[in-house]
């Protein structure tokens, strides 16, 4: 019984997820870059829990913190990490983050950002391309483990995305291919793929992974359904962050506006997690 609900939250949480996808504006830009990824995952009894200036637990990752990662809440204060202890990261507050304006054209059914009309290209079906580096990862009640050597739980997520996206009009490239094992050397692995992926030229692409956290980190209830919360990751040390960051802002932004509580905020960690290969790539946990 656990896992059918389980299963079930998931696919509420993708539908809603990838709706806003939809929602959001993306235009196709690929650029090349210096390679840095430094994407660790904890194991999951030792996640690092991010703290205020008022020891107020803001967030907790499984993914390794250091000093200098950021994070915008959901409800979009700015924390800059400036102390680790152990499995603590100590974090002074930025302020609140400026969020891109945005309102909707019910002509174009678009949403429009800072007043600015988005070109369309017209008879162009948008395309996605979605993969995961880290093959192996999983869910515990669903799948009885947090990992499964090559055929782990998070692909059930990314092939109800490509089914959902592909419903939804979009032109979808999903690799399935494993790059395990789940070390510091998978994203060297996974960027082959990504390169792969992006020689179709998609106007985005997705790495999508599982946060390694305790259940009541993304578990929520929007418009009175249970939902999986959606956190967006994007690497700090790559010529990109500042386009990656201002298209997660973006998908933010819609998801406030349409499902307020779906969102986990945008984590800005060390590494570039292979988005120096384009300003449109997004790390997506769920």
């Amino acid at each position: 019984m656990k896992k059918v609900v389980v299963r079930t939250e998931v696919l509420k949480m993708l539908k809603r997820m990838l709706i806003l996808f939809l929602m959001v504006l993306i235009g196709s830009c690929v650029g090349g870059g210096t390679f840095l990824a430094a994407y660790e995952e904890q194991p999951p009894d030792k996640c690092f829990t991010l703290l205020d200036e008022n020891n107020n637990v803001i967030h907790q990752t499984g993914s390794k913190v250091y000093t200098g990662d950021e994070y915008i809440s959901a409800s979009n204060g700015r924390y800059k990490v400036v102390e680790i202890i152990g499995n603590t990261a100590r974090c002074k507050y930025q302020g609140e983050e400026k969020m891109p304006v945005l309102s909707y054209d019910k002509k174009s059914n678009a949403w429009n950002f800072n007043s600015k009309v988005q070109p369309v290209v017209a008879g162009k079906r948008p395309a996605v391309a979605v993969y995961h580096t880290h093959s192996d990862e999983s869910y515990v009640p669903s799948d009885g483990k947090e990992s499964i050597e090559g055929n782990g739980g998070i692909y059930d997520v990314g092939q109800v995305m490509a089914n959902k996206l592909q419903k939804l009009g979009f032109e979808v490239q999903y690799n399935k291919n494993n790059h395990n094992p789940h070390d510091i050397n998978a994203y060297n692995r996974s960027r082959r793929t990504a390169a792969s992926l992006l020689k179709k030229s998609p106007d985005t692409i997705i790495d999508v992974h599982r946060d390694a956290v305790p259940a009541s980190q993304y578990q929520a209830q929007v418009k009175g359904k249970d939902v999986t919360k959606v956190k967006l990751v994007v690497g700090r040390s790559n010529p990109n962050m500042k386009s990656n960051l201002e298209y997660a802002k973006k998908i933010k932004s819609v998801m406030d506006k349409k499902t307020p509580g779906l969102s986990n905020g945008i984590f800005i960690g060390k590494g570039d997690y292979n988005q120096d290969l384009s300003p449109r790539a997004m790390l997506v946990e769920v």
